[in-house]
């Protein structure tokens, strides 16, 4: 299926659970209404086309700006957040052919009894035990480890997927700009690293059961040369939709149900609950789980260092959807339109055929898709 109709159609999943789980009472998310209502001192939906775009896109909307709950907005913030690392490495890499990228993933050990917020909440008080130790004691902590590594600073990205199994597994992503290494200086970061993260696990509550399986597992190094296209790491940094990305694989767009070893990602689930999976209950509820402990969360950001050198503007997610927004008049929708496209949800649907069409053969194909869509209804 078309991958904007996957991510309308995945976001009305994601709408219907928040209107299920809110509680009583309680105001409407800004998910809920997302590309459903007009926007404040909006009289009518409009469609514009950005120049060298295919698909047109909606105007006049309200939109909900989240990466984590939404698909169609976190799709949007995603590629621009792609653009700007793709811009800082360009510039990184013409300023000296030493020059170099390299990601560090960091994971921690968890379990099918910890709610995300527990796994959350430790992970992110060992990341900050770790980042703020001083160099007292004999092994190498991160300070002095970066510093080795000459790096200006780096770029920070969540992940979070889910397995039936052992449950939650958050990971982080930090893409350094550095100077370039070989390969026993990698392995040498990679060990000091692994014994930094887990001392700082160990500090901020975590378990770990074998500490050399631990230092083996916990951290992992790829450095990115320009021969492996730096291209590739910049969307799979930026990714929201579950892509899975190697040095050998180019990055794929669009929807991957399960992540690495059998875990699905949180807009897998709405992909699976879509589909009726035999799941779809407890996917329904994870899902819940996962929106409300993210919410208000950072998907992706530089760090200051970075921010500085670079010259990176760190805009923020909802000042990117505004941007996106613009772009040249494609059509107009009635009112009645409208009404007909939420009712028989099919907004993906209407963009898709924007492909091709200009503004009076589109009109045509509009009224012919919303009276097809409403005799299937109907039958």
């Amino acid at each position: 299926m078309n991958t904007i109709i996957n991510r309308f159609k995945n976001q009305r999943v994601s709408q219907l659970i928040h209107l299920k789980n809110r509680p009583e009472g309680s105001l409407p998310e800004r998910v809920e209404n997302c590309h459903r209502l007009k926007s404040k001192f909006s009289h009518s939906v409009s469609l514009r086309k950005k120049e060298g775009a295919k698909k047109a896109h909606y105007g006049d909307l309200q939109t909900c700006g989240s990466v984590w709950s939404c698909q169609v907005c976190a799709s949007i913030i995603s590629e621009r957040r792609c653009q700007q690392v793709q811009n800082s490495c360009d510039i990184w890499r013409d300023r000296d052919c030493q020059n170099s990228v390299s990601m560090i993933t960091w994971t921690t050990p968890h379990n099918i009894k910890q709610p995300l917020s527990e796994v959350l909440r430790i992970q992110d008080r060992a990341m900050r035990i770790m980042k703020q130790q001083p160099q007292r004691n004999l092994y190498p902590v991160y300070r002095t480890i970066l510093k080795e590594m000459c790096s200006v600073g780096a770029y920070t990205g969540r992940e979070n997927t889910f397995g039936r199994k052992n449950g939650w597994h958050p990971h982080r992503h930090d893409l350094h700009f550095m100077v370039r290494a070989n390969v026993s200086q990698l392995k040498k970061w990679r060990h000091a690293l692994s014994v930094a993260w887990a001392i700082a696990f160990l500090k901020a509550g975590g378990e770990i059961d074998n500490f050399e399986a631990f230092c083996s597992r916990s951290v992992r190094i790829d450095q990115i040369n320009p021969d492996d296209g730096y291209d590739r790491i910049s969307k799979y940094i930026t990714t929201i939709e579950g892509q899975s990305w190697s040095l050998a694989r180019e990055a794929t767009k669009g929807i991957v149900k399960l992540g690495k070893n059998g875990n699905i990602t949180p807009f897998g689930m709405l992909e699976a609950i879509r589909h009726g999976d035999p799941h779809s209950r407890l996917y329904s509820a994870k899902f819940w789980e996962y929106a409300q402990t993210m919410k208000g969360k950072k998907q992706f950001f530089p760090t200051p260092g970075l921010s500085r050198f670079l010259g990176v503007d760190n805009k923020t997610d909802d000042e990117l959807l505004q941007e996106s927004s613009a772009g040249n008049h494609y059509a107009f929708l009635t009112h009645d339109q409208w009404d007909d496209i939420n009712n028989l949800e099919i907004k993906g649907e209407v963009l898709a055929i924007t492909e091709h069409l200009n503004e009076f053969e589109f009109m045509d194909e509009l009224d012919k898709l919303i009276q097809a869509y409403q005799a299937e209804k109907a039958a």
